[in-house]
This record gives structure tokens, sequence and C-alpha cells, in this order.
């Protein structure tokens, strides 16, 4: 579950790496070895209750895979506000 500002876009990311991502002015994310190993898993749009449900794909990855997954928010309903918000990490591993 994703929530934020309706109106808003939580791009949500994701990455093997848990070296930072630095893009100044625009977001600093916990994730991605500088964006060489960053992914946008989705993109899914905060609806008027403030949230969403949302699922990260999983399908095909192979088990045992550490995946750490971190969103950066998309301020569309303030205008496109910069610096994005980010938001905490998460990391999990794949079992089967």
């Amino acid at each position: 579950m994703l929530g934020g500002t309706p109106g808003d876009v939580a791009l949500v990311q994701g990455s093997p790496s848990l070296l930072p991502t630095s893009l100044p002015g625009i977001v600093d994310l916990a994730i991605g070895n500088q964006a060489a190993s960053l992914f946008l898993l989705g993109a899914p749009l905060i609806g008027l209750s403030g949230y969403t449900h949302w699922t990260v794909p999983m399908a095909g990855l192979p088990s045992g895979l550490g995946l750490h997954v971190q969103t950066a928010t998309l301020a569309l309903a303030a205008g496109y506000v910069l610096p994005s918000t980010p938001s905490n990490g998460q990391s999990g591993t794949t079992l089967f």
C-alpha cells in the first residue's frame, strides 16, 4: 500500500544495491549505486483516498535475490515540486 497526497505519483524504484543514488536538486535515494543499478518498478497514481494498493512485480526473479525498494514522490498535485521526497527503503529476499 502506498500513501500520499491525492494526485501525486509514487515512483517505485528497485535495486539490488544499498549504495545511494544522489541526483542533486531532484532526489536522494538510499539505493541504486548512483543509478547504475536503479530500476523503475512502477509509477502508481495516489488516489483520492490518499493511498493506493500496488504490488511489486516479482515474477521471474531468481530465488535468493536481495531486492531493495524505495519510492520518490512526483508531486503533481502541488505543481511538480522538486526535490522529490523519498520514502524509507524496504529490503527483502525472494524465496521462490
